[in-house]
């Protein structure tokens, strides 16, 4: 068996992993873009709908979980930038070495790649923490705004009195009105008596 062909299908090998190592690098990043705005907007929408951040309790999650989604946006944006310089710089080192016959230039440092892979895991590490926070202050005032709303139930109900008679509900009366003791009746006007008119007399006959 030849060396060539070792060398080939290691040389494909490299190649195909190299393209699924981009594909994944540009999944990642988008990803991270994606969910750190979902969550933001999740925990805006959260504050709007269920707990009023005045009244929320233990604050400091959700303030830490908000710097913690917008570090992880900005290291993802910067990453690309430093991507950007991180594959100029492979080029030119790859210039010098094939190209210029350097042989020096093999191993040469490349700083913005080094930087690139560290706000990859720096980004990945403050969006899985933010998550964390957000999901720990949204478990904690879902929790506090429960036993609100069951304390708040248990106010006291207007005493309504249900009348029930042979297994047939109605419904309740007119209360009876109590007499005022020594109270004077009023006194109800008679009507005036009508004079009894006189009977004529009937004449006689003779």
């Amino acid at each position: 068996m030849s060396t060539v062909e070792p060398v080939k299908l290691f040389s494909e090998l490299k190649e195909e992993t190299f393209r699924r190592q981009l594909s994944n690098s540009e999944n990642f990043d988008r990803s991270i873009l994606t969910y750190a705005s979902g969550a933001l907007a999740l925990s805006l929408g959260f504050l709007k709908d269920f707990v009023p951040l005045t009244r929320a309790a233990h604050a400091y999650l959700l303030y830490g979980s908000w710097l913690l989604f917008a570090l992880c946006i900005t290291l993802t944006i910067a990453s690309y930038l430093l991507a950007q310089l991180a594959l100029k710089r492979h080029l030119e080192i790859a210039d010098d070495y094939y190209l210029k016959q350097n042989t020096s230039a093999w191993g040469s440092p490349n700083t913005p790649a080094l930087l690139t892979e560290i706000f990859n895991w720096a980004s990945g590490s403050a969006f899985c923490l933010a998550v964390f926070l957000t999901t720990a202050f949204i478990a904690i005032n879902a929790k506090e705004a429960s036993m609100s709303f069951n304390k708040d139930d248990k106010g006291p109900r207007p005493n309504v009195k249900i009348i029930i008679d042979d297994g047939v509900r109605k419904a309740a009366g007119v209360p009876p009105m109590t007499r005022i003791p020594g109270a004077t009746p009023p006194i109800v006007p008679s009507k005036p008596e009508t004079p009894a008119q006189p009977t004529p007399e009937k004449p006689r006959k003779d």
